[in-house]
């Protein structure tokens, strides 16, 4: 027996900052300019209004239309497609979904010291491009992993104080991710200003089309098409998450009003920061001046190597610092000075929106996979909730779990290094399969007169369901391609054993979480005809029971 709770709701404002602490990455923009240049653009507006914008509206139209269920996903896809299926995929769903961001934990929880280290970056010798090196050789994997221990307990401690403190405190990664764009958007404004509206950049069709040289994405003939799909795949998965915030209707204040408001307010600002934030970009870089060219190459290249993927985002800022210092006749030394503070501003706001995310995400799948299933799936303890309406034992067993990963990840030698990334990989698909299930379950929905649409945003049926099938097709191509594209590569005779472990481990990640996933309601509903647990109470209610 669940304890009363007193009634707590996040307000829009905090909604809408907890969507952009779940959904949008910075990092994102950074990585579409040095990847693909401004071609990035064209990506990101096709994704963003071929699956970002429709999804958004699935998840606002259903999260209304169950505003008081605490199930968020699982009780979409239940109670939308119904009976004995709808409960099995629902569950599936969500338990692939909750399994996925464990290990998204994992990852973050042994990294998070990594952005506080560019905030030495003005204090130390090479400045920005060596703050990692010298924290990870400081602290070790074991070090960097204890720590991340502690912030994660940490933060899982604080969301025991109830959903208004956790979207107070979420929220601060909102802010951090926006104050990025403001600075960004401010900044490269006034060095286009400066050099008198000529931007870094040139500007024409061909260059909105071609994969820039040295991009990760770069090649010729068929590889060349595999990086061009490589990048609409990862653009597609810049947009992830909205479902986490939608699974939180029944938290939010006013919720048939402010979840239509907050998520198309997020949709819409979060199409215009990945579009925006990379044509300000080319106002003050050139994907193809020399000395970018120069920096992305690799020493081997002939280059210096200072750019690469895992600080994309800190030698994008530490750019627009500098060209700023440079448009305001500071000497090359005071503008490499400042490109080094806009570094170590930045890897404070990145440890802010991670901090945030840890905020969402520790507590959203959680709280829909144990609060939304029928009551003996899982131990009656873990529904049970403290004085602030929270499952405080499953978070404590959440917490464990993560615990328990980090440490054989950072303890257990290079065998269990290794089994831990095949962890990874196994859930490189299953963090996205759930969507297409969600946007399954809207057709039903639309479908299933019994539920009642209390917004429509879709106007009808018709338009509904096609833009359901075209954000599943998109998310369902990006998918698809992820598998497909180490099996390319094993056609091409490149890396053949590696390539072919991780096509047929992002597969067989989908099965094993399907498999246990079926097993286990398969077994509540043994039970439950058995007598040994109470049948579900739509099912009750239509037997007379």
């Amino acid at each position: 027996m669940s304890v009363k709770t007193p009634a707590q709701k996040i307000t829009l404002v905090g909604f809408v900052l907890m969507f952009f602490t779940s959904v949008l990455g910075f990092s994102n923009v950074s990585r579409g300019i040095f990847y693909m240049g401004q071609s990035s653009i064209l990506f990101y507006v096709f994704t963003g209004f071929s699956f970002f914008l429709p999804y958004s509206i699935i998840c606002a139209e259903m999260g209304a239309s169950f505003k008081n269920e605490k199930g968020g996903i699982y009780s979409w896809i239940e109670k939308s497609v119904g009976g004995s299926f709808g409960r099995k995929l629902g569950f599936i769903t969500i338990f692939m979904w909750w399994f996925s961001y464990v290990v998204w934990m994992m990852n973050v929880a042994s990294m998070i010291t990594i952005p506080l280290s560019y905030v030495l970056s003005p204090f130390i010798d090479g400045g920005f491009s060596h703050a990692t090196k010298m924290v990870k050789d400081l602290l070790g994997p074991v070090g960097m992993g204890l720590i991340g221990i502690v912030v994660i307990s940490l933060i899982t401690y604080l969301i025991t104080h109830g959903v208004t403190k956790l979207a107070k405190l979420a929220s601060v990664g909102g802010i951090a991710v926006m104050s990025l764009n403001v600075i960004l958007i401010v900044c490269s404004l006034f060095i286009l200003i400066s050099h008198g509206f000529h931007p870094a950049s040139t500007y024409s069709w061909a260059d909105m089309t071609t994969v820039p040289k040295f991009s990760k994405y770069a090649g010729d003939g068929l590889i060349g098409m595999v990086g061009l799909f490589g990048f609409a795949v990862y653009a597609i998965f810049a947009y992830g998450g909205v479902e986490a915030v939608g699974g939180l209707v029944d938290k939010l204040e006013n919720p048939e009003k402010n979840v239509k408001r907050g998520l198309l307010i997020g949709a819409g600002v979060g199409i215009f920061v990945y579009c925006f934030g990379i044509f300000a970009a080319t106002w003050f870089i050139d994907r193809n001046s020399v000395q970018v060219m120069h920096d992305i190459m690799t020493t081997k290249q002939g280059g210096t190597g200072l750019f690469y993927a895992g600080n994309a985002v800190y030698y994008f800022m530490y750019t627009l610092g500098s060209t700023v210092g440079s448009s305001l006749h500071l000497s090359a030394s005071a503008c490499g000075t400042l490109g080094n503070i806009f570094a170590a501003y930045t890897g404070v706001s990145m440890f802010c929106a991670l901090s945030g995310a840890f905020f969402v995400l520790i507590y959203a799948p959680l709280k829909q996979m144990i609060e939304g299933v029928p009551q003996g799936i899982f131990p009656a303890s873990w529904s049970k909730e403290n004085k602030n309406g929270m499952p405080t034992v499953a978070l404590m067993w959440q917490l464990g779990l993560v615990i328990f990963l980090v440490l054989i990840s950072t303890l257990g030698g290079d065998a269990v290094a290794d089994l831990v990334q095949n962890l990874v990989t196994l859930t490189n698909v299953t963090m996205t399969v759930p969507v297409i299930f969600i946007i399954y379950a809207y057709i039903h929905y639309l479908k299933n007169d019994k539920v009642e649409k209390p917004i429509r945003i879709f106007k009808s049926d018709g338009t509904g369901i096609t833009m359901a099938w075209c954000a599943m097709l998109t998310i369902g191509f990006a998918n698809l391609f992820t598998v497909a594209e180490p099996l390319i590569h094993v056609y091409m005779g490149d890396d053949v054993a590696t390539n072919m472990k991780e096509a047929l481990m992002s597969i067989g990640g989908v099965v094993v979480f399907a498999i246990i996933g079926w097993y286990m309601v398969a077994r509540y509903e043994r039970h439950c005809a058995e007598g040994k647990l109470p049948m579900p109470a739509t099912e009750a209610e239509s037997s007379g029971k």
